[in-house]
C-alpha cells in the first residue's frame, strides 16, 4: 500500500516538473521572440548598413535559440528535440527570412530521424544557420538560380554528422 502511494507521488511529481519545465520553455522561447523582434525594430531603424546587418544576424541567432525552445515546448520529450524537424524548420525560418526567391534557389534537407539535446541543438543550429547563410548570401546573389542540399546522420558514439553535400548553381 505506501509503496503504491510513494509510486503515484513521485509519478504526480515527476509530471508536475515537465509541466513546469514547458512552462518554463515556452516563457523562455517568448522572451528570445520579443528581443528579436526588438532587434529587428532597431536594425529597420538603422541609416548604417553594417549596423543593420550585425542587428540582422543577432537575429537570425535568437531566432535559432527561440526554435529550439517551441520545439521542446511542442514535443513529448522535455530534454531533447528532434533534428529532422528542428533543422527543417530554421530552414524555412531562413528562406522566409532571406531575400531569395524561393522558386529559384531549392533547399533540400535530408535529416535523419534523431533526437538531439538542447546543447547539441544549440549547436547543430547556429552551425547550419551560418552554412546555409553563407550559402544563400555567396552562391546566389541576383537572379541566379539552383539548390542547396544538407543532408545530418547520425554517426558512431552518439556524434552527429552535418554536412554541406552540394550547392549547385544555375544562372538565369
Amino acid at each position: 500500500m505506501d509503496r503504491d502511494r510513494g509510486g503515484e507521488k513521485a509519478k504526480a511529481s515527476l509530471q508536475e516538473k515537465e509541466v513546469l519545465l514547458k512552462e518554463v520553455q515556452h516563457r523562455v522561447k517568448n522572451n528570445l521572440q520579443i528581443m528579436s523582434s526588438m532587434l529587428s525594430l532597431q536594425a529597420r531603424a538603422e541609416s548604417d548598413a553594417a549596423s543593420r546587418k550585425a542587428l540582422e544576424e543577432c537575429q537570425r541567432r535568437i531566432k535559432v535559440m527561440a526554435r529550439i525552445h517551441e520545439s521542446l515546448h511542442r514535443s513529448n520529450n522535455v530534454t531533447a528535440v528532434d533534428a529532422r524537424d528542428y533543422i527543417n524548420a530554421i530552414a524555412a525560418d531562413t528562406v522566409d527570412s532571406s531575400q531569395i526567391n524561393s522558386q529559384h534557389v531549392e533547399t533540400l534537407v535530408e535529416v535523419d530521424k534523431i533526437h538531439i539535446d538542447i546543447h547539441t541543438a544549440i549547436v547543430c543550429g547556429q552551425i547550419f544557420i551560418e552554412l546555409y547563410s553563407n550559402c544563400i548570401k555567396h552562391a546566389f546573389p541576383d537572379v541566379r538560380s539552383g539548390r542547396i542540399n544538407f543532408i545530418m546522420r547520425g554517426a558512431a558514439e552518439g556524434l552527429k554528422d552535418l554536412h554541406v553535400v552540394n550547392v549547385v548553381i544555375g544562372v538565369q
